[in-house]
């Protein structure tokens, strides 16, 4: 930034372009961008799986396919787990809790 320059002055020049809102959005799956790479595709394509598939039938024998064994799960209420056996004993808890818990799409 030029000396002198305020902040909103600096970034004036770049427009901000906002993204759609994810409620809005027609596409409830965008499609990838074409340039990512065949790990970045790789990586998607499993997190698709587990969300679609894994989170959402509660299938949690397969949780392993995208967690170490020792994975340490922040939440958002604060606490946080350690260990994959203690975070799917979390995750089972919540759907007795809310049975319909479920994603459908990613938005974004």
């Amino acid at each position: 930034m030029a000396s002198g320059t305020s902040i909103a002055e600096a970034t004036s020049e770049h427009r901000w372009n906002p993204m759609p809102d994810p409620a809005t959005t027609p596409v409830p799956n965008p499609p990838l961008p074409k340039n990512l790479s065949r790990e970045e595709r790789a990586h998607l394509k499993t997190f698709d799986e587990l969300d679609f598939d894994v989170f959402t039938h509660a299938k949690w024998d397969r949780l392993g396919e995208s967690h170490a064994q020792h994975v340490r799960v922040h939440w958002p209420d604060g606490h946080y787990t350690d260990g994959i056996d203690k975070h799917i004993e979390d995750l089972a808890a919540l759907f007795v809790w809310a049975p319909d818990t479920r994603i459908l799409s990613h938005p974004l």
